[in-house]
């Protein structure tokens, strides 16, 4: 019995695939698929690469100790970050702010890609599933060290991953450092702690929306050694991955109770007065 009366559909999609053009177009688009995805995870092997760099020389930074010089032999990526002038007519106590060296990398708001997402309006969460399938994993990460009287008293961190979910009004994983000695302190940490010495030796939260998806957690020079540098250890390989990176410990392993049980920033905050 012949094939074409045996299998009459399969067949015709065979005589569909050996007709010359049909051909050379399923192997272009194959090609060209295969190339995008290996594209997409090389840009991310490279993101990892560049965290881990920066984090790793961040880690040595000594609070109240390193100078200027030592941040920018240690991490040059790092550049001051330029105050905005004063106006004249600004009457507002001027106070001493710290002087910041900053770094921001990612592939949310700059490249062709972002700016072609932007235009599709509604049909943006289709096209970034497809995306998200193929390998496309958009991320931020942002760095800062602070110095006051010549000496670093601050280093933060951010670091965000697509994950392709969305929690309400969080999408992704989010994981949030701050390392801060004394003179770091600033009327803002207000809002995670009463004072320093209630954040001493270290503190953590997570979204309530997102408990798994967005972590901040801060450290002093009291915290242990392994903290200070598990906080700084990320684990983004799983960007690569097929599922990519799915949760804050999966990314930050080595800070996670119960091995470090922190006290909790909500647990910290002021009670309003009645």
């Amino acid at each position: 019995m012949r094939l074409r009366e045996t299998f009459p559909w399969s067949f015709a999609l065979w005589q569909l695939i050996v007709y010359r053009p049909v051909g050379i177009f399923l192997i272009s688009a194959t090609i060209l698929m295969l190339v995008t995805m290996a594209c997409f995870r090389i840009e991310s092997l490279l993101f990892q690469r560049r965290v881990n760099s920066v984090l790793s020389r961040l880690a040595q930074v000594r609070l109240d100790h390193s100078p200027e010089q030592e941040l920018r032999e240690l991490v040059p990526e790092l550049h001051p970050l330029k105050s905005k002038p004063r106006r004249q007519d600004d009457l507002t106590p001027q106070t001493e702010e710290p002087l910041e060296y900053v770094l921001a990398d990612g592939n949310v708001e700059n490249g062709l890609l972002p700016k072609l997402l932007w235009k599709l309006g509604t049909h943006v969460n289709s096209v970034l599933r497809l995306l998200y399938l193929c390998g496309q994993r958009f991320h931020t990460f942002h760095a800062s060290v602070a110095f006051r009287e010549g000496k670093a008293v601050r280093i933060k961190y951010d670091l965000w991953l697509d994950n392709g979910e969305n929690h309400n009004l969080y999408a992704g994983v989010g994981i949030d450092v701050t390392a801060l000695c004394r003179a770091g302190w600033t009327r803002r940490d207000e809002l995670f702690a009463p004072t320093y010495d209630d954040l001493m030796p270290y503190a953590g939260h997570v979204a309530s929306n997102a408990p798994e998806n967005s972590l901040h957690v801060a450290i002093t020079p009291e915290a242990p050694a392994e903290l200070s540098q598990a906080a700084f250890d990320v684990h983004i390989t799983c960007l690569r991955d097929f599922s990519g990176c799915r949760n804050t410990k999966q990314i930050l392993p080595g800070v996670w109770p119960p091995r470090f049980p922190w006290k909790s920033w909500g647990s910290l905050k002021p009670r309003p007065a009645r």
